[in-house]
């Protein structure tokens, strides 16, 4: 069965929500908003409680038109 894994308290600014929460290959993934930071998954081993790294969720933005020095 499952066994007890204590508390785990997460780091993150005040606002911040679980917007989503999925599981697999023994690993946890919250995707987090809010708390004036970008969207994020955080990625969590679900047997030790260790936290394995966080995946930033940026857009893209199309890229500037190159300025032209001589005009």
């Amino acid at each position: 069965g499952a066994r007890p894994f204590g508390s785990l308290a997460l780091t993150e600014p005040a606002g911040t929500e679980i917007l989503e929460m999925a599981t697999g290959s023994g690993r946890l993934f919250l995707r987090l908003g809010g708390g004036g930071r970008a969207e994020r998954i955080l990625v969590l081993d679900s047997a030790s409680n260790e936290i394995l790294g966080t995946i930033a969720v940026t857009s893209s933005a199309p890229p500037a038109a190159a300025a032209d020095p001589l005009k």
